[in-house]
């Protein structure tokens, strides 16, 4: 009898236009797009080995909307990808307000890890691009206002040039698979079938 996998729930958020679809199929192997107009949501699987064990990740992208889904985008949540462009200051300023999102959409005492992801570094930076010190000082206010489990791991990656995206996606599974272990209790959205399966091999 095969074993079933563990299904984690991996959420993407931040502002429309960021790059979010991007590195979510550059991740599933597809070629860099530009971004356009998109549906509501976007849903993906993707089945990959991590340390040995076989996990199916379901990958969740809003594109930057808020609608009345919050409730079942944000349910059952194992980690989440949250998004700003690294060129963009009104995109690193909202990323108060989507942490706010995050906390207020899901279960009381209840702490979603998150990995923070710094988009189109495949553009050469000016003295206006967000540098990594900023980066930090803001992870650590989050830190300290306890909005974190532990210590915000950070990524600055390029769809286009496929910088970061799997080292950042490994990191980001194998914290979504602490967390679902972690958990006493959790009832999946069983969407598996709804997004087209694939098979990649990570062993760290």
């Amino acid at each position: 009898m095969e074993i079933k996998k563990k299904t984690l729930k991996i959420i993407t958020i931040g502002d429309r236009g960021v790059g979010k679809s991007s590195i979510i199929k550059n991740f599933m192997g597809r070629k860099f797009f530009q971004w356009g107009n998109s549906i509501p949501v976007d849903f993906f699987t993707k089945e990959i080995t991590i340390n040995n064990e076989v996990v199916l990740l379901q990958l969740w992208d809003s594109h930057g909307q808020q609608y009345n889904f919050n409730q079942i985008y944000y349910r059952n949540v194992d980690c989440c990808v949250l998004c700003f462009n690294i060129h963009n200051e009104e995109s690193f300023k909202n990323l108060d307000i989507w942490v706010k999102e995050l906390e207020t959409n899901t279960l009381e005492n209840e702490i979603v890890p998150f990995v923070l992801i710094g988009t189109k570094d495949d553009i050469e930076k000016t003295e206006k691009s967000i540098s990594k010190e900023r980066v930090e000082q803001w992870c650590k206010n989050i830190e300290d206002q306890g909005f974190a489990k532990e210590k915000i791991h950070y990524f600055e990656t390029s769809a286009k040039l496929s910088k970061n995206i799997i080292q950042s996606y490994i990191i980001i599974t194998k914290i979504a698979l602490e967390q679902y272990n972690n958990k006493k209790i959790k009832s999946p959205i069983d969407m598996s079938e709804t997004g087209k399966l694939q098979r990649f091999y990570y062993c760290c």
